[in-house]
């Protein structure tokens, strides 16, 4: 039995990828989590893993791997095998945690901006299985109410970490480049704000409350309020969640909240430099198509 399991540890040492230069796109399932053999394919990943020693390209490839495991959730969904989902969920739940540990651990604003940017790829490739496994089970699957309800469960799990993980990256990057931008102001020599005209940052504010539920968007006992504003007005949206998991997007503006859940809270401000009608909505899942949105107006 030792001499096996030594035979099978060098043939995972010598199949591990020694080229940091050679990208391996992990976009489809090997082995599943169903599979007697699923250890020796999550063994040869912590292998390879621990031969990536830059910290960057380590955070990619985990990145990668979690592609593996959303496909392996795919899959067994399909079969209608939850607790192998579940156990994929797992996994692929602790990779994007590293990633994250990785990011605030971090000051290089560089990293950063490109981890953001697959987070985007990543969350929209979620969104994909998402909806191609809600059409399959629809039409092909053989699986029970019950385990439908399961399936849409752990993707919401998965969708909504990862949301909340891009979310964070995009607000500590945003964070960095601010810290820069006090750096180089703090440099400026003070003649520089000789000849300011103060009147032109008189501007007014405009708050707004809003609450947010399954489906929809709350303001003084009122459905998906108009927001009406003037044209160079502040606007602040301070936003709860009363119910579910939401955020608040308005595209025009470049305007995000973060995602918050049952009671928590956030905030956003931008100026309304541009007249016209403008949609605000949640971005998590489909909650824009279920009709959690409104107008924002500026005259």
């Amino acid at each position: 039995m030792k001499k096996i399991l030594s035979l099978l540890l060098i043939v995972m040492i010598f199949a591990v990828p020694v080229s940091s230069q050679e990208e391996t796109q992990l976009t489809k399932a090997g082995t599943t989590p169903d599979s007697l053999f699923y250890f020796l394919d999550t063994a040869m990943e912590k292998i390879s893993l621990a031969m990536t020693f830059n910290a960057n390209t380590k955070a990619e490839k985990r990145l990668e791997i979690a592609e593996e495991r959303l496909s392996e959730v795919k899959e067994m969904a399909l079969k209608g095998e939850i607790k192998a989902m579940t156990k994929a969920e797992e996994g692929h739940k602790k990779l994007l945690m590293k990633v994250q540990e990785k990011i605030e651990m971090s000051d290089d604003s560089e990293m950063k901006s490109e981890l953001e940017m697959k987070f985007q790829s990543h969350n929209e490739r979620i969104s994909e299985v998402k909806n191609e496994l809600k059409i399959k089970i629809e039409f092909e699957g053989e699986i029970t109410e019950e385990q439908q309800v399961l399936v849409d469960s752990i993707m919401a799990n998965i969708e909504n970490q990862a949301g909340e993980i891009e979310i964070k990256i995009k607000n500590k990057r945003g964070e960095s480049e601010i810290e820069i931008e006090y750096e180089s102001e703090d440099e400026m020599d003070d003649d520089s704000e000789e000849g300011r005209d103060d009147d032109m940052f008189e501007v007014d504010t405009k708050i707004f409350v809003l609450e947010g539920v399954n489906y929809a968007f709350f303001m003084d006992g009122e459905e998906m309020p108009e927001l009406k504003v003037d044209k160079g007005d502040t606007v602040r949206i301070e936003f709860t969640s009363s119910q579910g998991f939401h955020d608040f997007v308005i595209d025009e503006f470049n305007v995000a909240t973060e995602r918050v859940s049952d009671g928590g809270s956030t905030f956003v401000e931008f100026v309304a430099d541009t007249e016209g009608i403008f949609e605000y909505y949640c971005s998590v899942g489909q909650h824009r198509a279920n009709g959690m949105k409104g107008n924002l107006i500026v005259e």
